[in-house]
């Protein structure tokens, strides 16, 4: 592949020897086990170090508690800091600190590395130059890697400090950021000194999850134990003329249940942790990225700065999301405890539709890990006083943590979401053994919630009552349409899937049958159910109502509404904001997006229209999904305006709020609005459809796919009028009303007059 190095570089400069908070969030190094947020050597600042899925958990507090509220809150928690250091110049026998107080900080998303550029300035006017390098493994998703160089003329100290974070003690009012805990999270607290370095091992208070950090350092000596600290250590490197030297850091990181780790092991780990060259931890990172670009990376050719951004958006989901099944995507990936580190539907849909053509692996995993959670779904399901399965709106350990269950709870939708995500999953890889590993008795215990939770509605149909759409400023209303499409669907293909296993795997679909205690009459009013459910519309037109009330309701007084004033969420009561016409985020539009094989773009423009101008943006989820249903809809410069809000939203700030985390949905969403919006992407039992209609003035755009194993290059090509395909395998596309089979290696090259 041919590359552009200045199109996969992200990088900012500091002063005052402290980065911006949104820059630490910004520019974390991540591999869906291990974030590191970006730090500014030789300041007083810590880098928040998470694993994904590591949490403690909190009582949580109600003024007024009812029957089926959760307990427990649970709160992913920063880790050690191995990432703190300075440089000191000796003079007269004596180290002196050196001013490190202006730099740049720059994201290679080609080679997987983060560096920290900084000149540095000692009291006898001497020079030098200080690069540190952090990789975290793509390869080994255990391993972070942290190497300083010097350059310069003298003897100079590089100390690490490796310590705790610090945690912020303030309290506050925003949902978005991390719930404070306090300093003291954990019982217990080991430091193990090594011959090679250290091991750090922590144990929760509560959630008793235990962590290990096993560090291994180049030459070194032990500076002792400062304050809030649990070890440091002096790295020393003489120049003696004006030349180049390096020390590394090395970082296993390792989780444990509530035993922590035996300790007899702790000098085998230290031995086994492989202290690879610096070249050859660079060649397997940059070799894994070329894999991971070949099929991830999209090319706007007259929108340079488009490229770049998408692919800052789609190496956030590499570094956010990984293979191991218990763990699953955050809303904030790896880059801040923002949210709390909880999972949402935002992995399920967002980050599921735009992983399952990237990374089939990392795809797979989303499904897996709400499959191992089913236990728990039953239980809150009975908790709940309700049939089957139900999951939940937020957690991290399978558990529903959210205190408030209007815009939480209420959201029953999560269960047809977690559908849709293995349904989409399994359509475009193939990979029909899930069904039989947990997925089909997933579909079927939560398609029983909806079968028992619908009611038959005479005039209408199947309805559902009291519930919360996608939209967070509409709650507990009757027949959400979102909810209401999705369920029918979920409905439908639980059905289906009864009848296609009973068909293939006869043995296995009775033995499961008769552990669910499910019968064959059962399995057919999911059926009768789905074609009777109420799909709320106005009248003699293409509108389909958000609910059986919304448009019933006051519209939102926007003129006298200050901009300090938004979001809403922050500033108006929840009942305020619930009697007016007013949405978080997209919701009827959502519906007919992930169901759009039933619409045409007559109503996807109906109801754009009607709703983008109800719609206040408050949620990050918004600008995709209204940029694919606005070049659904043929708005194509309203569709452009919308991807270019969602493609920056981080990179720019534009929320004000990057600081509390990465928008990993959003990263996800831009994709799905370039392939599902501008590319009319579908797929279909005959293959893949697209009917591509990009601005003109993008010129060529090129991306790639997988689908069912299969490799696919496609270029767009406005000044001829014409998209190629290029495929490492046979495979069947339609291009608008034209049908064409890929073969193996062959170049095929489309006119679209």
């Amino acid at each position: 592949m041919n590359y552009d190095n200045s199109l996969w570089i992200i990088n900012r400069g500091f002063k005052n020897s402290l980065l911006k908070p949104e820059l630490k969030t910004l520019l974390f190094s991540g591999n869906g086990f291990l974030g590191v947020q970006a730090n500014a050597p030789g300041s007083s600042q810590t880098s928040g170090t998470f694993i994904n899925g590591f949490y403690e958990t909190t009582p949580i507090t109600y003024g007024e508690k009812a029957y089926g509220y959760p307990a427990l809150q649970q709160v992913m928690i920063p880790l050690v800091d191995v990432l703190n250091w300075d440089i000191s110049q000796k003079i007269d026998s004596e180290y002196r600190r050196l001013d490190l107080s202006e730099g740049t900080v720059e994201l290679d998303m080609l080679r997987g590395i983060r560096s920290t550029r900084r000149l540095g300035s000692g009291s006898n006017g001497s020079s030098l130059e200080v690069l540190e390098e952090v990789v975290t493994s793509l390869v080994h998703a255990d391993l972070l890697y942290s190497r300083i160089t010097l350059k310069g003329q003298g003897q100079y100290r590089i100390t690490r400090r490796i310590g705790p974070p610090s945690r912020e003690s303030d309290e506050s009012s925003d949902p978005r950021k991390m719930e404070s805990l306090g300093n003291e999270l954990f019982k217990k607290s080991d430091h193990i000194p090594t011959p090679r370095g250290c091991h750090i091992e922590e144990t929760s208070k509560f959630s008793t999850l235990s962590y290990r950090c096993t560090l291994v350092l180049d030459e070194f000596t032990r500076g002792g134990v400062e304050s809030n600290q649990f070890e440091t250590f002096f790295q020393d490197i003489d120049l003696k003329e004006t030349s180049e030297a390096s020390k590394m850091l090395t970082a296993r990181f390792q989780t444990g249940g509530s035993e922590g780790f035996p300790p007899d092991k702790a000098s085998e780990v230290s031995e086994n942790t492989k202290n690879l060259s610096w070249h050859q931890i660079c060649a397997d990172q940059e070799n894994y990225l070329m894999d991971f670009w070949e099929k991830a990376d999209i090319k706007i050719e007259g929108k340079p700065e488009y490229t770049r951004a998408l692919r800052f958006n789609s190496y956030g989901l590499l570094q956010s999301t990984g293979i191991d099944p218990s763990r699953s995507g955050a809303a904030k990936g790896l880059s801040s405890g923002g949210y709390n580190g909880h999972y949402f539907w935002d992995a399920d849909v967002y980050l599921q539709g735009a992983l399952n053509n990237i990374d089939p692996r990392r795809a797979r995993t989303l499904v897996e890990y709400r499959i191992s959670h089913l236990k728990e779904a039953r239980e809150r399901a009975e908790e709940l006083s309700e049939a089957g399965a139900l999951y939940p709106w937020r957690t991290i350990n399978g558990k529903e943590c959210s205190a408030f269950f209007p815009a939480g709870t209420a959201q029953f939708h999560i269960n047809a979401d977690i559908i849709w995500g293995m349904k989409s999953f399994l359509d475009n890889s193939g990979e029909r053994d899930i069904l039989l590993k947990g997925g089909a008795e997933m579909l079927f215990e939560t398609a029983r919630f909806w079968a028992a939770y619908a009611v038959e509605v005479s005039g209408k149909g199947y309805s559902l009552h009291c519930v919360t759409g996608p939209d967070e400023y509409t709650a507990l209303v009757n027949n959400n349409f979102y909810t209401n499409l999705m369920a029918r669907e979920h409905l439908s293909y639980a059905y289906a899937i009864a009848l296609e296993l009973q068909d293939e795997f006869p043995e296995f679909t009775k033995n499961l049958m008769d552990q669910l205690d499910l019968n064959n009459s059962e399995i057919k009013s999911w059926q009768d159910i789905s074609h009777a459910f109420y799909l709320p519309k106005m009248e003699d037109s293409d509108i389909y109502k958000q609910d059986d009330s919304f448009l019933e309701k006051s519209l939102w007084d926007w003129e006298n509404t200050p901009l300090e004033n938004r979001p809403l969420l922050l500033h108006y009561h929840p009942l305020k904001i619930y009697r007016h016409r007013v949405m978080k985020q997209p919701d009827v539009i959502m519906g007919l997006l992930l169901q759009k094989q039933y619409f045409s773009k007559k109503v996807f423009a109906s109801n754009y229209d009607y709703y983008a101008p109800l719609t206040s943006g408050d949620s990050s989820l918004t600008s995709a999904v209204q940029s694919a249903a606005a070049a659904l809809a043929g708005r194509q410069e309203e569709a452009e305006n919308h991807f270019r809000k969602n493609l920056f939203l981080d990179l720019e700030n534009r929320e004000g709020n990057t600081d509390n985390g990465i928008h990993l949905a959003a990263m996800a969403g831009a994709r799905i609005a370039l392939l599902y919006g501008f590319a009319d992407m579908e797929i279909t039992a005959d293959g893949l459809f697209f009917n591509p209609d990009f601005p003109k003035d993008w010129g060529k755009v090129s991306f790639s796919l997988i689908h069912k194993g299969i490799l696919v290059h496609i270029i767009y090509d406005p000044s001829k009028e014409s998209i190629s395909f290029k495929a490492d395998g046979s495979l069947n596309i339609k291009i608008g009303t034209k049908p064409v089979m890929l073969k193996k290696d062959e170049q095929n090259i489309l006119s679209l007059k």
